[in-house]
């Protein structure tokens, strides 16, 4: 049985993968208040995908917003507090959770139990898969001019499809798509498919 965790969900627009890294301004009180206590405690939070609706809370409104039911747990890398109380963090992107049930909190921050999977094994580059990983490489090394450093293994499908997942422009729903496969070569396969299907559009 896979462990279980009671932990803070933070819905956003965009969806956080294994070792990935997400820079976040908190400003709202709630979240404010979330990220003090994982760093306090050493702890972590859920990052998840809104299905539809903004990240800040409306006036008036109750309730877990519509939210995927996977998302990634998150420690805090670098943190900075502004003079003001908001927090400038990076979001560091760990295993992969299953939200098992949400609630909201009286300060409306949602909280749930999640499951949390097992990392995805490493897989090997298929030979049809190469062109992609030059593509990355051309994609770290336009970061890397920016001062940005992605860590990644290119030797390893898992590590690869998921960069690709987070750098190559696509619709957010879509890369969603990407996290939720739990098979590295399924995710290359996708990412194939989008890169045709947009290419064909464009052409």
């Amino acid at each position: 049985m896979t462990p279980q965790l009671e932990l803070p969900l933070f819905p956003l627009g965009t969806v956080l993968f294994k070792n990935g890294r997400l820079p976040l301004h908190v400003f709202e009180p709630r979240y404010v208040n979330m990220i003090e206590r994982a760093i306090q405690t050493d702890t972590g939070f859920g990052v998840v995908l809104l299905r539809e609706g903004g990240e800040v809370h409306e006036s008036g409104t109750t309730g877990v917003p519509p939210i995927y039911r996977v998302g990634t747990l998150a420690s805090i890398g670098e943190h900075t507090r502004l003079s003001d109380g908001r927090y400038k963090i990076v979001a560091e992107g760990g295993a992969k959770i299953s939200i098992e049930n949400a609630w909201e909190q009286d300060d409306h921050l949602c909280m749930a139990h999640v499951r949390v999977e097992m990392d995805e094994p490493k897989a090997a580059i298929r030979e049809s898969d190469k062109r992609l990983v030059d593509v990355l490489k051309q994609v770290v090394e336009a970061t890397r001019s920016r001062g940005y450093v992605i860590d990644v293994d290119f030797e390893d499908a898992s590590s690869v499809s998921m960069r690709l997942a987070e750098h190559i422009m696509m619709d957010v729903h879509y890369r969603q798509q990407l996290l939720e496969v739990s098979n590295a070569h399924r995710r290359l396969d996708l990412i194939w498919e989008w890169l045709h299907e947009n290419s064909m559009r464009d052409g």
